[in-house]
């Protein structure tokens, strides 16, 4: 969103997901975090490699008038021990380390048949 100069906001899509079969998608409850050089950081719930959602980051265009440029940095895999569809967004931890939860996946299921979800660290 931009300001206007008639006092109101002008809406800009910066990315469409799903563009490629492998592309992530329904970025539900994603909240993004903002990087110092102006990249956006965050989590969708489904897509990526294997379905199960992804973290990405999309840089700003260089030049402006560019394209925003979407990289998937982690895609969940729902297999035992990996989490599956991260709901939220991403805490920002030291180092350049993100954390966050998945809603399934994970390697307990006595309760909860696709695993009870996780809390993941991203490391560079």
């Amino acid at each position: 969103m931009t300001p206007s100069s008639g006092g109101g906001w002008t809406e800009s899509v910066l990315y469409n997901f799903g563009i490629t079969a492998t592309d992530g998608a329904y970025p539900y409850f994603g909240t993004l975090l903002l990087g110092n050089n102006g990249t956006l950081y965050g989590t969708t719930s489904a897509g990526g490699l294997s379905g199960f959602g992804e973290i990405f980051a999309l840089a700003p265009p260089t030049p402006p008038a560019n394209a925003w440029t979407k990289m998937s940095l982690y895609s969940f895999t729902g297999t035992a021990g990996d989490g599956a569809s991260p709901y939220n967004g991403l805490i920002a931890g030291p180092n350049g380390t993100f954390f966050g939860t998945t809603f399934a996946g994970g390697s307990h299921t006595g309760t909860c048949p696709a695993g009870c979800g996780t809390v993941f660290e991203l490391t560079q």
